[in-house]
This record gives structure tokens, sequence and C-alpha cells, in this order.
């Protein structure tokens, strides 16, 4: 299943500056694929750092959870509610993300548990013309 920016919007309640998606190019019960690109012109590059702009590491990790609240509101039940962190787990940095640069985000939820509403999703952030994995997490979220 492949979703839009505007569709993002009608799930997510992220909105630029922060909304840190594009598409949605694959959707299953418990897997997510999307993308995004680094704009050169996204503000916080002005100052992480002047003359040679790397894209937050804090980011990024936004970007893979934002990944993996996709398969949290999706269904309609949480349509409306906001994501929250929980927890994150064995977040590595592998790899420089420059202004420019085409992601590839995948979360898959682990673990869905009931009646808590923690769900955990392990979610990699990779560079779309390599494939390089450029940063990964196991996230704990909860809609609320």
């Amino acid at each position: 299943m492949y979703l839009s920016r505007n569709d993002i919007m009608s799930i997510l309640p992220q909105r630029p500056p922060i909304l840190l998606l594009d598409e949605v190019t694959h959707l299953t019960k418990d897997t997510v694929e999307a993308g995004y690109t680094v704009p050169p012109d996204l503000p916080v590059l002005a100052g992480h750092f002047p003359g040679t702009p790397v894209f937050p590491g804090v980011y990024a990790v936004e970007s893979m959870a934002q990944t993996a609240d996709i398969l949290l509101l999706y269904p309609q039940a949480n349509r409306g509610k906001q994501p929250l962190f929980v927890g994150m787990d064995h977040v590595r940095f592998r790899r420089r993300i420059e202004p420019g640069n085409h992601l590839r985000l995948t979360a898959e939820r682990t673990r869905h548990a009931e009646p808590a509403g923690i769900d955990t999703f392990r979610t990699c952030c990779y560079d779309r013309e390599s494939g390089a994995l450029c940063a990964s997490a196991v996230l704990l979220l909860s809609p609320r």
C-alpha cells in the first residue's frame, strides 16, 4: 500500500518542519517502509553544523519513530491519538546523514502489548542510493 504525504498527515499529528516522512511505500499489519529526503533548507541544518551540515541523530530517531507511528495509528481505532515514546533501546548511528540524502525507513512491530498499549518496534534508517545502514533502534511507543 502506498501513502502520499497528505495521507501521512491524515494519520500522524506531526506537521512540518518536524514531519519527517514524504511517503509510505509499503504497509502491512506489522511492517512499514517509508521514504524521506533530507531538505537542504531544513532549519536545524543551519546550526548543525555551520559549513558541514549533518542531519541530527535525534532527527534520525524521530524519523524512525514516525515510521513506526504509521503502524501504531493506521488502525481506525487509534486515529486521532498522539503517539508517545515510552522507551528506546539499542540506538546506533552507523553513517552520517547529509542534506539531500534520500532515506529508506523501516519499522517492524515485534511486540503488541494489550491492554497496556505499548508496542515494540525494530526500526532502521538506510541511505536509499547505497543501501547502507545509517541508524537503527528498538522503540517502544504508545498511542495516547
